[in-house]
């Protein structure tokens, strides 16, 4: 087996770049409109003071409302398989943030504040005034900020493999590789990208290579742009008076009251599980849930257990409220 696959990938090689690209694509876009049909969702746009945001919305209107938030160089469509297995149970919103995705890319300082004010007034249009979240990476650091300034409209958050937190002891983690000034979004070697793809899976074979040699592609084309982005987002945390602003974020994270779930892959690459035991104990009462064999996208490697984890952690918050 291990003879055929180096075999097939000598093979593979040989074949043009452009047609190689095409054949990804062309497989990246099957797979996102079998999800799309498959789950009924609907992708949507709309146009708010200074950004157009592209969104999906699923599920069942009547029911509670269920906002998920990705992460950093990622899309709405990412979470289209977990959010299949939920929409029975929920009204489903997953918006491109600004500068992912289809959303639009303004010209301007991003940060988790402004992440925070955009997605109020994407919730604000869709007449979503409570809802549960869900944020993966980087949209669980977008969920903290955001229940910090509107506490009241948040029912409960998951932060699964979540951004947000950065370890003050040093380590073999995302933020000491940007400390040392190695952006692993930055990719400008294909042998870079299966390094990148082993941090976010436990299993490499999750994303086949034709797939993989065009996200590569697309991740080099975008390299300018996610520097600017990370040095927007993360400078302030991992630079110049980073321990205050590291410390006024702990007291984000340890001032939410709303339930919580800690989702983390016992594999995650990109913030080892470390991290999320760090979260626990800043957010005593929130419940930990570690996924056995799985990297930094658990929706995506096991959407499944995941739902069914969600599923038994809303439950339990019903029968507590009640």
């Amino acid at each position: 087996m291990i003879a055929l696959e180096k075999t097939f990938h000598e093979m593979y090689g040989l074949v043009p770049d452009d047609i190689r690209k095409g054949i990804g694509e062309f497989l990246w876009n099957l797979n996102h409109k079998v999800l799309y049909i498959s789950t009924g969702a609907k992708e949507k746009t709309v146009q708010l003071k200074d950004v157009e945001i592209s969104y999906i919305e699923l599920g069942n209107i009547e029911k509670p409302t269920l906002v998920i938030v990705h992460g950093f160089s990622d899309s709405k469509e990412g979470f289209l398989s977990l959010a299949g297995h939920l929409a029975r149970d929920f009204h489903i919103l997953i918006p491109d943030l600004p500068g992912f995705g289809k959303s639009s890319k303004p010209n301007c300082t991003y940060s988790l504040e402004l992440y925070s004010e955009w997605l109020l007034e994407f919730l604000n249009y869709k007449k979503i005034y409570k809802f549960h979240s869900l944020g993966n990476s980087m949209g669980g650091a977008i969920l903290i900020e955001y229940a910090h300034r509107h506490p009241d409209m948040v029912e409960s958050i998951v932060l699964s493999c979540a951004a947000g937190l950065v370890p003050e002891e040093e380590g073999s983690h995302f933020y000491d590789d940007y400390r040392s000034g190695k952006n692993i979004f930055i990719i400008e070697e294909e042998y870079h990208f299966e390094e990148f793809v082993g941090k976010l899976f436990y299993k490499k074979n999750m994303v086949p290579h034709t797939v993989k040699h065009y996200m590569f592609q697309k991740y080099r084309h975008n390299g300018a742009w996610y520097d600017k982005l990370m040095n927007d987002i993360l400078g302030k945390y991992v630079g110049k008076d980073e321990e205050e602003h590291q410390r006024i974020q702990r007291e984000k994270i340890s001032s939410i009251e709303c339930p919580v779930l800690i989702l983390w892959g016992s594999h995650d690459g990109i913030f080892p599980e470390k991290i999320a035991h760090q979260f626990k104990e800043q957010i005593p009462h929130a419940t930990l849930q570690v996924v056995d064999e799985t990297g930094h996208l658990p929706h995506m490697e096991k959407p499944k257990e995941v739902r069914e984890i969600l599923m038994n952690f809303y439950e339990h918050r019903q029968t507590a409220k009640n």
